[in-house]
């Protein structure tokens, strides 16, 4: 079993992840229609929803708030 990760240095991780993903995420989003949430911050709400164990996205969205 790996010993745990501190949340600060995942954190300094998922700061970092968007910069090298950058041409990946753009090619990703439609220019036309309504604006959608942008995809450097549903990844962030899904790790804190794995790392937090939250149950469902309707949990996910309460615990935002």
């Amino acid at each position: 079993m790996c010993p745990p990760i501190p949340l600060r240095r995942i954190r300094a991780l998922a700061d970092a992840a968007p910069d090298s993903m950058e041409g990946t995420l753009a090619a990703s989003c439609s220019h036309t229609g309504r604006p959608g949430i942008a995809p450097e911050r549903l990844i962030r709400a899904l790790l804190l929803e794995v790392l937090y164990s939250i149950g469902s996205e309707r949990q996910l969205i309460e615990q935002l708030r």
